[in-house]
């Protein structure tokens, strides 16, 4: 290995509309995310637009962040509005406030990106009290 080449290589990556998606050969090799997911593969893809509620054209920014979000979930046949889903829901938002506390840490994003981000953690995690 020259001392230019990292001592740890960037995985490759994928984009999948539109998200970035980190492939780990390792685990793409053994099987390891198919086992952990009951043999099956998952894709990643749009949800089906859900029906616009009734009075949503009066409904505030967030509350239509919030019947989007909720969109996402009745695509896989969850609901916000159960309580067990919402908590997963939350505990999902502080498992990226984790990652984003490192990437800050690590400079990867700047403490300004950090706050909007935050602005935007803020918000959609009311969505399960707004459906």
């Amino acid at each position: 290995m020259s001392a230019a080449e990292p001592a740890i290589p960037t995985p490759p990556t994928v984009q999948h509309e539109g998200a970035a998606v980190i492939i780990d050969m390792e685990q793409r090799r053994t099987g390891a995310h198919a086992n952990a997911h009951g043999g099956r593969w998952h894709r990643m893809s749009t949800p089906p637009t859900p029906p616009e509620p009734a009075g949503s054209r009066n409904r505030s920014p967030i509350e239509r962040v919030a019947d989007d979000v909720e969109g996402w979930f009745i695509a896989v046949e969850r609901t916000l509005a159960d309580e067990e889903t919402a908590d997963v829901f939350r505990r999902t938002l502080d498992v990226v406030d984790h990652i984003l506390n490192g990437a800050t840490a690590q400079n990867i994003i700047s403490k300004e990106q950090r706050a909007k981000l935050d602005d935007l953690l803020k918000a959609i995690r009311q969505a399960p009290d707004l459906v």
